[in-house]
């Protein structure tokens, strides 16, 4: 009599997925897959993750940076502001708006102003003492290539 209590019939060995490997994959190879995508995913999140500190890092050093050129700007600025409440500054801008001593006389410079001549008070042939130094071409020469020559 048959396994299965059924005369007559004989118990044929039912078909197993391990006995019919499909495309060559077998469990050992499919544990394989399915660790080597594992690891790939933990591999891609580290690298996200290393790439996203990098990326902070390079903004934290700007904006340190940042930080140190307002610094320094507003250390500007607060000496620039000492300076403008100075009293002696705020009476050198009323004399340029004409608010000054009784006495003064205001005025202005020009914004181009011409040359002077060479005779004009103060220049340097109208000092005291000024005597013109003639010289040779020889002795200019002399000069040019070997310095200062001796007084006479």
């Amino acid at each position: 009599m048959p396994a299965d209590g059924q005369p007559g019939v004989t118990a044929a060995a039912s078909p197993t997925l391990e006995s019919l490997p499909i495309a060559g994959i077998t469990r050992r190879r499919l544990a394989w897959i399915v660790a080597t995508i594992v690891a790939g995913w933990i591999l891609l999140t580290f690298a996200r993750q290393v790439g996203e500190a990098a990326d902070a890092t390079v903004r934290a050093d700007r904006v340190r940076a940042e930080n140190a050129t307002i610094a320094a700007d507003i250390e500007r600025l607060t000496a620039e502001l000492e300076f403008i409440q100075d009293p002696r500054f705020i009476a050198q801008q009323a004399r340029a708006y004409g608010i000054g001593a009784r006495k003064e006389r205001p005025f202005t410079l020009e914004a181009d102003p011409s040359p002077l001549p060479a005779d004009a008070a103060g220049s340097e042939t109208r000092r005291v003492g000024y005597r013109e130094v003639v010289r040779t071409p020889l002795e200019a020469w002399a000069q040019l290539l070997f310095g200062s020559s001796p007084s006479r």
